[in-house]
Parts: C-alpha cells; sequence; structure tokens
C-alpha cells in the first residue's frame, strides 16, 4: 500500500530582513518572513501566529513573550513588521511562526533567531581614529623600489591591547573604516569579509559590520587591530584626470567597538579612542585600481598578539567621533567563494607572464613564491617572515600588461625566511582550489553563535 502524505502545512525558510540568522540588524522593526511546503495539492495557509522572546525556552510562556501577534486570519508570508516590544541594542530575539491550512489544521511550525545590532546612535562610544601626521617617524627619501607616491600613504595598521578578567560568553565587534579594513584579534582574522564596508554614499550612509568574535578572545592579555587600506574613501576611483582620488577624504580612519560580556553578565567595551596606537607594516601602498605593493620583509610577525615587539608603534589621532551616517549592514556582504586555478601560465618577456583562468572572474591573485633568492633588508627594517613584493593591477590589456597608470613591477623576491610563501597571505584558509561557497550563515554580520 502507498503511505499516504502529510496533509499538514510544513513552515520552513524563516528569516529576518530577507536573511537566515541574521546579526546586527539595524532596524527598530524588521520584517519577518517564511515559506511554505505540502505534498497535498492546493494547501494554502489560512492563518498564522508570531511570538518572540528574548531566550528560546520563553517561547512557551506566555508571560515572558516580548510579542505574541495572537492568530491573524491571513495567508501573508513576506514581510510582516515586527510590532512587539520596542527593541534594544544588541540583544538576540527567538521567535516562532505557527500557522493553519485552509481547512483550518495546524500545519508545522518554525522557529529562529536574530540579533539586533546598535539601534542608536548613542550606544557607539567609539571615536575615528587615524594616522597621527605629527607622530610619525622619519623616513628615508623614497627609492626606486618604493611604490609610486600617487598611490597614497600606506595602510593604516592600528593596534589594542586590553585585559579581560574572565573568558567571555558573549562577545560582539561593531566595526566600520573610512576606506577599506580587515578585523584582526589575537592574531586571527575576524570574519570572512573582503572590502568591507563596501562602497555607499559615505557623506549619508556609512555601513558597520557586526561580528561574533566570542571565541577569539580570552582571559587576560588580549589584542584587538585592523588592516585598513583607503578603499573607496581616499583612493582611486574611475579615470578622471582632474580628480583621480580622495574623493571623500585624504586618509583612512578606523572605527571599532567591542563588547564583551562574562557569565554574571557584566560587560566590558574596548573602543577606538587615544589609548590606540599605529604602525607600518608589510602592505607598502594598496589601491583598488592602482594594485597593491607588499614588502615582506617590513612584515612584524606577530604584531596583532600580546607577544609582539613595541618597537615602531607611534600613537593614533582621534579625528572626530561622528556617528550620524552610520547603518548596520544590510545585505551579504562581498566573500571570497571558491578559488579558481590557472589553466596556463605564458612567459611574456624577462620576469613577465600572463596567468590564464580559462573564464571571466571576479576576483584576486594568489601567488605562491618558492626558493626565493636571499637579499638585504631595508635600513632600519626588522626581518620579516616572507620574501616577496608584488604589484597588481586592475586586469590585463590586449598584450597582456596590468590596466594600471605607469608600468606594472614584476615580482622581486627578497631574504627567504620561508621555503614557501603566498600572497595575499591572509586569505582564509577554508578556501582551497576546489572549496565551495559558504552557508548563509557567518562569522560577522549574518552568522550564529
Amino acid at each position: 500500500m502507498t503511505p499516504t502524505a502529510d496533509p499538514s502545512l510544513l513552515v520552513h525558510g524563516a528569516r529576518t530582513e530577507q536573511l537566515r540568522e541574521p546579526l546586527g540588524v539595524g532596524e527598530p522593526h524588521p520584517r519577518l518572513s517564511w515559506k511554505l511546503r505540502s505534498e497535498r495539492r492546493g494547501a494554502a495557509q489560512s492563518a498564522y501566529r508570531i511570538t518572540a522572546a528574548e531566550r528560546a525556552d520563553d517561547l512557551d510562556t506566555s508571560s515572558r513573550l516580548l510579542w505574541d501577534s495572537g492568530r491573524r486570519e491571513s495567508g501573508e508570508t513576506l514581510l510582516i513588521p515586527w510590532n512587539g516590544a520596542a527593541l534594544r541594542s544588541a540583544t538576540r530575539y527567538h521567535w516562532r511562526v505557527e500557522v493553519w491550512d485552509e481547512t483550518g489544521a495546524p500545519g508545522t511550525p518554525a522557529q529562529t533567531w536574530f540579533e539586533t545590532g546598535l539601534l542608536t546612535h548613542d550606544g557607539w562610544q567609539a571615536a575615528w581614529v587615524g594616522r597621527d601626521p605629527h607622530g610619525a617617524p622619519p623616513v628615508e627619501p623614497p627609492g626606486d623600489e618604493d611604490p609610486d607616491p600617487s598611490w597614497g600613504t600606506p595602510p593604516l595598521y592600528p593596534r589594542r591591547e586590553f585585559d579581560l578578567r574572565d573568558t567571555p560568553v558573549r562577545a560582539r565587534l561593531y566595526a566600520t573604516a573610512r576606506g577599506v579594513y580587515e578585523p584582526r584579534l589575537n592574531g586571527s582574522r575576524v570574519g570572512d569579509l573582503e572590502l568591507a564596508p563596501g562602497r555607499t554614499e559615505y557623506r549619508r550612509r556609512l555601513q558597520y559590520q557586526s561580528c561574533d568574535v566570542t571565541t577569539l578572545l580570552r582571559e587576560g592579555r588580549n589584542v584587538l587591530g585592523a588592516i585598513v587600506a583607503h578603499g573607496w574613501w581616499s583612493g582611486h576611483i574611475g579615470f578622471g584626470a582632474r580628480r583621480a582620488a580622495h574623493h571623500y577624504g585624504g586618509e583612512p580612519a578606523y572605527l571599532a567597538q567591542l563588547v564583551a560580556e562574562v557569565a554574571d553578565g557584566s560587560r566590558q567595551v574596548v573602543a577606538t579612542d587615544p589609548d590606540w596606537t599605529e604602525h607600518p607594516g608589510a602592505i607598502r601602498a594598496a589601491d583598488l585600481l592602482m594594485g597593491q605593493h607588499v614588502d615582506a620583509r617590513c612584515e612584524i610577525p606577530g604584531w596583532d598578539t600580546p607577544e609582539a615587539v613595541a618597537a615602531g608603534r607611534c600613537p593614533v589621532a582621534v579625528l572626530d567621533h561622528t556617528t550620524e551616517p552610520l547603518v548596520a549592514e544590510p545585505d551579504p556582504p562581498i566573500r571570497v567563494t571558491r578559488g579558481v586555478a590557472a589553466v596556463a601560465v605564458r612567459q611574456r618577456g624577462p620576469g613577465r607572464c600572463i596567468a590564464d583562468f580559462g573564464q571571466n572572474l571576479v576576483g584576486r591573485v594568489r601567488l605562491t613564491v618558492r626558493g626565493a633568492a636571499a637579499g638585504p633588508c631595508p635600513a632600519g627594517v626588522s626581518p620579516g617572515r616572507a620574501p616577496n613584493r608584488r604589484r597588481r593591477g586592475d586586469g590585463p590589456s590586449a598584450d597582456g600588461r596590468s590596466q594600471t597608470a605607469g608600468s606594472p613591477s614584476p615580482p622581486q623576491c627578497r631574504p627567504a625566511r620561508q621555503p614557501i610563501s603566498k600572497y595575499p597571505p591572509r586569505t582564509p584558509p577554508a578556501y582551497g582550489k576546489a572549496a565551495k561557497p559558504r552557508p548563509s550563515g557567518r562569522a560577522c554580520s549574518r552568522s550564529s553563535r
């Protein structure tokens, strides 16, 4: 005998603001949606009920609910606005949806959660920090191997040491930049976002990202840092000769606020302020159009760990406390989704080659340098771990040359501190040649704890 299919409606794909389990929702009245599935032809929703609470266990206790819509006779499943108690910043909310079919029979409910970001400007304690032009140490005159000065100043490497009295049970990092940034914590990259915070009309809207950093923190000494480059804020945009760069500002800046919560419910906040320092790093120049110049001899091993040597650090400058343009990131950000191996590499003269990936793509090149010849370190620079300089542009022309301004320099190898070195070294290790796109749950902005 053929088994009878379950006639009930099954709720699935519950989402908040069209995202699954989003971290850092900035809407005071987020919209809830869900999908329906049934094996029975003609099945339809005739009513729904939404309940919400701060704890998943409280969804079964009516006295602890923050919202109970009651049974509503409606077939709507998309963008139902929150109509419960006012939401609090940096708080997780669990919600459940129950449905009834066209016969009045109950369906199978679904349950999910979302977490708010900083819903008001008052929630920010951080200040914008950047490089202090009066505190930088003297530098040598530019040499032939230095990047073109038109690329702008080197990226910012802000850093802050702090102590936690206990291991946190929950920790969030809210961060953004005037430029593009990569957050670092205790020697690890935070999340897998690329080119954050993305390009917007910065004078009116600047997105910030929310990251779950609970597992990266520890009791005792910790280090929070970032690498901040010019990006769209002050880097080159387009090819207009009248104003190629500095469309929004002249220098990159960083804004970050880490909130760590311990078992007793108390919170400790670490935010960008005058106690931060900055120093030069291996990336000597970085521009979205002009390319990237890396001198691994300038790398400071473990600069983003508590064990790093303190030499060469300078105090940051507090630029301002403006938070009016800040908005929570409303959509999934740019991420690496897969690795593509070159199908051919063709030599194009001494020290020049072109890699053919067999398809059109948007991405960046990962180079592997093996057994590079040794060479002297620059004066006043401590030896680094890796041996390469490189410049990469915006794409090849018909003859295989880079389409950046000027003539691109071939890779120049410097002291080999490792037999094999890869560039960029900060690419998340989960993405190999056969890597597949990650699911929608993320460590930053769209992730579960």
